[in-house]
């Protein structure tokens, strides 16, 4: 009985010591509370209300499109497109961040796993480790190392496109780029694309970065990973309705303070 009693006492205690570790891998349920807000671009709506918010842009605030050679390198390099967005927010001096970093301490591909590198490891400014490097150098991890602090799944694949439309309203509107993956085919990757082919089909699943929507046109705009040559400048605008259909995945990231190593 004595026995019975203590194993349930150091239970209890093991579960209350894991229930306070920090979660990783955050929820919707969690957007209001964690989600950054970048005070001027919330403003450019001119209320701070998301009812009366019908339309944002964060394109001005990202670096320019990168055309990414190695279809593999898509997820890293626009997730470092995100986490680029927040450390150069408020800076005059724009960085470029490292995604051949990242590459080089993955052993394979899965999201969750490139979340936890962008937080446990970092990355670095692409001066380091310069886009298109295969061996880093001796050098690599010196200097500022740039992380994310979590991340939240903005939305289920199943849940309503209204719930999708109003998360993804919530996280852009108050200052986030969302880094998110759609179904597309090769009509809609040909550098000569006039405009975003709602014909098209959905025999890929590749990584973009919305960027802004209009609420009165029901349009969302598209950072792809194809490069300023590829429709207008390099993004793209697509319907509610078309988004919804081909949406898998939705990301936010939440930046974390900068550390020198």
């Amino acid at each position: 009985m004595k026995f019975s009693t203590l194993a349930a006492f150091l239970l209890l205690i093991a579960l209350s010591a894991r229930a306070q570790e920090p979660v990783f891998g955050l929820s919707a349920k969690a957007l209001e509370a964690r989600l950054y807000v970048a005070p001027d671009v919330a403003r450019q709506g001119g209320s701070n209300s998301l009812d009366l918010l019908t339309g944002q842009s964060l394109k001005s605030y990202l670096m320019p499109p990168r055309r990414i050679p190695q279809r593999a390198d898509m997820p890293y390099y626009l997730a470092v497109a995100c986490l680029e967005y927040y450390v150069n927010y408020d800076r005059n001096y724009k960085v470029n961040l490292s995604p051949d970093f990242l590459i080089a301490g993955m052993n394979g591909f899965d999201w969750e796993g490139l979340f936890r590198q962008m937080n446990q490891v970092g990355t670095v400014d692409a001066a380091a480790v310069p886009y298109g490097t295969t061996n880093l150098p001796p050098t690599a991890g010196r200097g500022e190392r740039y992380r994310i602090d979590n991340y939240v799944t903005l939305f289920l694949p199943n849940d309503r496109p209204r719930l999708k439309i109003l998360n993804l309203r919530k996280a852009v509107g108050r200052g986030n780029p969302v880094l998110v993956t759609l179904g597309v085919d090769a009509a809609l990757m040909r550098a000569d694309l006039p405009g975003w082919n709602e014909r098209a089909g959905q025999s890929e699943e590749l990584p973009f970065v919305v960027v802004g929507f209009d609420h009165d046109w029901e349009m969302v705009e598209v950072l792809s990973p194809f490069g300023h040559r590829w429709c207008a400048s390099g993004f793209a605008t697509m319907s509610y309705d078309d988004f919804c259909r081909r949406v898998r995945r939705a990301y936010v990231l939440v930046p974390a303070d900068r550390e020198v190593r």
